[in-house]
């Protein structure tokens, strides 16, 4: 009676939770993550099989060539412009990229003001963005006055 009386203790409860929670938490760190990379760009040591693509396209990029890329959703166009913009800009590292995802934006308006936070954002230097987080971090401290 005194066992069962420990087992249905609330706090005893609560931490047998925890250690449970605990060890799953361990065991899950034991299995091996999905070796294949399913968002975003992490470097051409992980982009495979596209140098023929690569090279085409930095070739129509430095020739000053328009180029369209067609193909059905999640076949790796993106993956595949920022691998051309990671070697144009390991060639010339003054080279300035700007990837834009406009499918957000539904009027003219929209798209200028990405355009503008995407190019004003990457071409500010270090000295500049630390002096506009200054000057928002001094922008968002206000006084107060009050009598005590």
């Amino acid at each position: 009676k005194i066992q069962l009386l420990y087992l249905l203790n609330p706090n005893f409860i609560a931490l047998f939770a925890l250690h449970v929670l605990c060890n799953i938490k361990t065991a899950m760190k034991s299995i091996s993550t999905n070796p294949f990379l399913i968002t975003g760009y992490q470097g051409p040591d992980y982009f495979c099989d596209r140098e023929k693509e690569t090279a085409s396209l930095m070739s129509a990029l430095k020739n000053g060539r328009n180029i369209t890329l067609i193909s059905p959703r999640r076949m790796g166009k993106t993956g595949l412009i920022k691998n051309v913009f990671y070697y144009i800009q390991k060639e010339n590292k003054s080279a300035a990229c700007f990837y834009l995802d406009i499918f957000s934006t539904q009027n003219l308006q929209e798209f200028v003001s990405l355009l503008g936070r995407s190019v004003l954002g990457k071409l500010d230097t270090l000295s500049q963005s630390t002096l506009k987080s200054l000057f928002s971090f001094f922008k968002s401290c206000r006084p107060v006055i009050s009598a005590e």
